[in-house]
């Protein structure tokens, strides 16, 4: 690949100096400046744009990114094109353009090619470069009456048998991540949060996994979740509510919602729902 890019800047140096040696008044001269003028500047794009990939560090063969629309991982860098091995989308996202028929980050088995020109007018969303880990999340909707203090245990101890806690590898990528951009610390533990709706209460697990796998690990979490529902007494036991018990639980939720203050045991927060 070196020796090319030498190759292509020798050719591009004696078409520019070819009118320097001619004739300023033949025709060939004046043909041969607007033929060396146009290739340099329809190079000048692919070489930098190249060279921006290479020591620009911007990605790398196998990183997971997304770039002009398309996500998933890199599996060829070229002087022109990229290659990129397409991968499904979250559920949330999956009808987004172009659609997709996997609602999970795994392969769907296309190949997707890329001008290198496009890092200069798309974002590039990369998710293993620095920090090959993401904070993922697993919402449950319950009603007032369930016992929400043990579907929370329930959670937390799926959580810690499954995803990245107390992790060296883990830790050592954060404290590069603060040390190189201007990051505010983050937890790796996980955590559940609670939300107030009209109707339900909604449990949102936030925790850490590798960039790679996170549907077998997030299945794995669900199917002990679920165990671990069917085993626990989770209704409260209380007589039903009444229409006017209803009526002072909105008057208490609106109170909620219009108060200034929270209750510092009361953590407020929407979950990430991606598969």
């Amino acid at each position: 690949m070196g020796s090319g890019l030498q190759l292509l800047s020798a050719v591009i140096a004696v078409i520019r100096a070819l009118p320097i040696r001619i004739a300023l008044k033949t025709n060939l001269t004046r043909r041969i400046g607007l033929v060396s003028a146009g290739l340099a500047s329809a190079l000048q794009q692919v070489i930098v744009s190249y060279f921006v990939i290479l020591r620009g560090d911007t990605f790398r063969i196998s990183d997971r990114i997304t770039l002009d629309s398309v996500r998933g991982g890199v599996v060829k860098l070229g002087f022109v094109r990229i290659t990129i091995m397409d991968t499904g989308q979250p559920p949330l996202v999956a009808q987004s353009d172009p659609a997709v028929w996997v609602n999970s980050r795994q392969y769907t088995g296309r190949l997707v090619t890329i001008t290198d020109g496009k890092i200069f007018t798309s974002p590039v969303h990369n998710y293993t470069r620095d920090f090959p880990y993401s904070w993922e999340g697993i919402v449950l909707s319950i009603e007032y009456t369930v016992d929400r203090a043990r579907v929370g245990q329930i959670f937390l101890a799926a959580a810690r048998e499954h995803v990245v806690v107390n992790d060296e590898a883990a830790q050592s990528a954060l404290i590069s991540m603060k040390m190189r951009y201007a990051m505010a610390d983050a937890s790796l533990e996980p955590a559940v949060y609670w939300r107030i709706t009209d109707n339900w209460l909604e449990l949102s697990l936030r925790f850490l996994v590798p960039q790679r796998g996170i549907r077998e690990i997030k299945d794995a979490m669900r199917r002990q979740i679920l165990i671990g529902l069917d085993a626990a007494v989770l209704v409260s036991r209380r007589r039903p509510m009444t229409s006017s018990d209803f009526s002072r639980s909105a008057q208490r939720q609106t109170t909620i919602r219009e108060s200034d203050t929270d209750t510092p045991r009361l953590l407020v927060a929407d979950a990430v729902r991606g598969n």
